[in-house]
């Protein structure tokens, strides 16, 4: 009973994301996405690439079971113009990638898995609102991502340019990994990632795709792109690393305890009340 509550809980704060707390940071902010084939690199010495209509990033695990369901999932999709960029932020998979980490815990403020975050701003948390993407991606819009003036991939270094200020670019190397369980193979994980406010910068052409994000930095305020809530298929990230939901807004802790203790008086509440309309009444003849 009580291994039930706190699951319900959990799975209430799955779709509040702590990145919505009140922050003196200004928020952070996707304002462009270009994905270069890197393919490219076998008949040419200068590579240019493409803007997806959408571009979602998977948030998963090799040990996460309900992770299989979703990359079943994508696995079986139709391809279109949306870019599916996997990341692995748990320590226990091979696969692992600590910038991978950094972006799901402190920039998207999220502690479960399977998540996902659609144009770095759409939350589906849980295989049941993944359930959802296709839905998702129907109600959005192609995304107007604007900002980068000029991308080219040239003999191993990248060059950009922007007119935007205070912005940076991060570039994620993704490549084809093997599940470490399963067997079946993972397209476009990230295996590799760098970042820079300059114009050149050096990256990992190992791999078959370049994601470059053209971004504002902070923490950022997601929205839910689900109707419903988190009510099935949602993991904790625990593999040795403390992953805090209420530490940048204490009023979700206030918010999941008042819900806790609700539930676990339920069911005395319950008892009482049927004590009290069971309870001989005295006779007011006597």
């Amino acid at each position: 009973m009580r291994r039930s509550i706190l699951a319900l809980a959990l799975l209430l704060l799955a779709v509040l994301p702590s990145s919505t707390a009140v922050s003196e940071q200004e928020p952070g902010v996707l304002l462009d996405v270009i994905v270069i084939d890197l393919d490219c690199l076998a008949t040419n010495t200068t590579c240019s690439g493409y803007r997806p209509a959408h571009l979602v990033e998977y948030m998963g695990a090799d040990w996460c079971q309900p992770c299989q369901i979703v990359e079943t999932q994508l696995d079986e999709r139709t391809e279109d113009d949306t870019f599916i960029l996997r990341h692995h932020p748990s320590p226990k998979d091979v696969s692992y990638l600590s910038e991978s980490y950094y972006r799901f815990s402190t920039i998207l403020g999220l502690w479960g898995l399977p998540t996902m975050v659609i144009d770095g701003e759409g939350l589906l948390a849980g295989s049941s609102q993944i359930a959802e993407l296709e839905v998702a991606l129907s109600n959005r819009s192609d995304t107007n991502f604007t900002g980068l003036t000029a991308v080219e991939l040239v003999n191993g270094t990248l060059q950009w340019d922007t007119a935007t200020s205070n912005t940076f670019i991060e570039v994620w190397t993704t490549t084809e990994i093997n599940h470490e369980e399963e067997g079946y193979a993972l397209t476009n994980m990230a295996v590799n990632h760098t970042f820079s406010a300059g114009a050149d910068i050096a990256v990992d052409t190992d791999g078959d795709f370049l994601v470059i994000m053209l971004q504002i930095d902070g923490p950022v305020e997601l929205v839910s792109d689900s109707k419903t809530l988190a009510n099935a298929g949602i993991e904790a990230i625990e593999e040795g690393i403390a992953i805090d939901p209420f530490s940048k807004n204490p009023a979700l802790l206030v918010i999941a305890v008042s819900i806790f203790l609700l539930l676990i008086s339920m069911p005395a509440t319950v008892m009482l009340i049927r004590e009290i309309r069971n309870k001989p009444q005295p006779d007011e003849s006597e």
